[in-house]
């Protein structure tokens, strides 16, 4: 088993999903050094009306600060509001 189906058999996640980096509400592109026009909100809407069944989302803000999630912002996500 390759290591990306390895990930995706432990974590049990679906087949069809996709990343989104943000930043202050903006997608993140470049390998996170630029941020889109994007909205980080209405391109998670656009997945789901695609078919997309998870997303993995990175606040790229504080990733790697050891500080936890940022409850509002991600669960913004999660709620698709």
């Amino acid at each position: 088993m390759n290591p990306i189906s390895s990930v995706i058999w432990l974590w049990n996640i679906p087949a069809y999903h996709s990343c989104l980096d943000a930043k202050d509400g903006k997608v993140a592109i470049d390998g996170w050094s630029k941020l889109s026009k994007h909205d980080v909100i209405d391109l998670a809407k656009h997945f789901e009306a695609d078919g997309v069944e998870a997303i993995i989302y990175t606040d790229i803000s504080r990733d790697g600060i050891d500080a936890g999630c940022k409850c509002r912002g991600d669960c913004t996500i999660g709620e698709g509001n």
